[in-house]
């Protein structure tokens, strides 16, 4: 039963492991700012919001830990939301996510070079090539671009946060048993 003044969501779609191998490898042919947020969603679970607030002081790029320590992130013209519990959140990726993140942040690095007003995405982790934090109107949009491209049936970016704690479980399921 839904209460009143609550929207009903539609539930999402499950990626399976073969679908996210598949997603990994299509985005060898996307743009190094593409890979690096999508790899990062795929392996962090985090929200959409918390990814795209992300700052690069929160990122540890020699040893791969990422600490997010605010409670309030804001997204551009959003309001602030807040994480559940308000403490530090933290994970260590992959070296491969850490790879392609020191690789952007080069790249990012250059472009903020080139502007003379170094614009409202200085210092966050996920920007446009014109150095403009990224929203999740835009990420839909590249979801959306996927969906058309490699033939991905309604992918949207909270799938890999659903992907990513599916596969959490699956792992403390297989330790509790062999416990």
């Amino acid at each position: 039963m839904i209460k009143e003044g609550y929207a009903y969501r539609k539930p999402h779609s499950e990626l399976s492991g073969d679908d996210v191998s598949r997603f990994i490898k299509c985005l060898n042919n996307e743009p190094l700012y593409i890979r690096a947020l999508f790899l990062f969603f795929i392996y962090s679970g985090y929200k959409v919001d918390v990814v795209l607030s992300l700052k690069w002081d929160e990122v540890n790029l020699e040893t791969g830990v990422v600490h997010v320590n605010s409670s309030l992130r804001r997204l551009p013209g959003e309001r602030h939301k807040e994480i559940k519990n308000g403490n530090v959140q933290t994970i260590t990726l992959p070296l491969k996510v850490v790879k392609e993140l020191k690789q952007w942040r080069a790249e990012q690095n250059q472009i903020f070079l080139k502007m003379r007003d170094k614009g409202e995405g200085f210092g966050y982790c996920f920007t446009n090539l014109e150095g403009d934090r990224l929203s999740y109107i835009t990420v839909k949009r590249y979801c959306n671009g996927f969906r058309e491209k490699y033939g991905f049936p309604n992918l949207n970016p909270y799938m890999f946060r659903h992907f990513y704690i599916c596969q959490r479980l699956e792992i403390l399921n297989k330790q509790e048993r062999i416990n």
